[in-house]
């Protein structure tokens, strides 16, 4: 196990050892002032994104050189930010209360809003982490409680992000499941306890800090 010694503090959760070691410990210029927020790795720009609650600019943060950059992207918005990486787009996928937002992970100095939804969005209040499934092509949700999971499908590959259409779903559980997570708002829950692992094919979903996992299996097509 690792014990956090700053707020800033990065971990990652090891498959081959099922424990959990400190990454990266940011001590960069600024590192102590983008708390409160949301971070999640790129692998494909081999750095940290963070986007800060209220009227924040994106940030990346580079452990190899100990450096931190701010980008032009901004958005003012009050609460957390969800991250999502999209692996076939390379963009990064960004939820807010229901509002959706883009950064093509070639530019992080370009905001873009998608302008075209189908289907019914979730509770404004459902603004937990969502992470992308590159099988089914989509991001997924916890919304915290109960067994169902959110479902947001980006434009087909090829289309634009801000016209094309985005489109909202709900995921039901099999009738024969038995397992239902404790609620994360009885928890005091914290935002990124959840992650869809590939090697699983499943949602993880980690409720408090001293919780087992609990999984939703992924089915093969939506």
């Amino acid at each position: 196990s690792a014990t956090a010694t700053s707020s800033a503090d990065c971990f990652v959760l090891r498959a081959s050892t099922n424990k959990w070691e400190r990454f990266a410990q940011p001590t960069g210029t600024g590192a102590s002032s983008y708390e409160n927020g949301n971070a999640i790795w790129v692998e494909s720009i081999g750095e940290f994104v963070w986007w800060a609650n209220g009227n924040a600019n994106l940030r990346t943060y580079n452990p190899t050189t100990d450096t931190w950059t701010t980008h032009s992207a901004n958005l003012n918005l009050t609460g957390y930010k969800a991250l999502a990486v999209d692996t076939t787009r390379n963009v990064l996928i960004v939820v807010h209360s229901a509002t959706v937002y883009a950064v093509d992970l070639t530019d992080l100095d370009t905001l873009i809003t998608p302008n075209t939804f189908s289907g019914t969005p979730p509770a404004a209040s459902t603004i937990h982490g969502w992470s992308y499934y590159e099988p089914l092509d989509a991001v997924f949700n916890w919304p915290g409680s109960g067994t169902s999971l959110n479902v947001l499908e980006p434009p087909a590959v090829g289309q634009s992000l801000s016209s094309g259409t985005w489109t909202w779903s709900t995921m039901t559980i099999d009738p024969s499941n038995t397992v239902t997570p404790p609620s994360s708002y009885a928890s005091g829950w914290t935002y990124g306890r959840q992650f869809v692992s590939d090697t699983a094919k499943a949602l993880i979903v980690f409720v408090d800090s001293g919780d087992q996992a609990q999984a939703f299996a992924l089915p093969s097509t939506l």
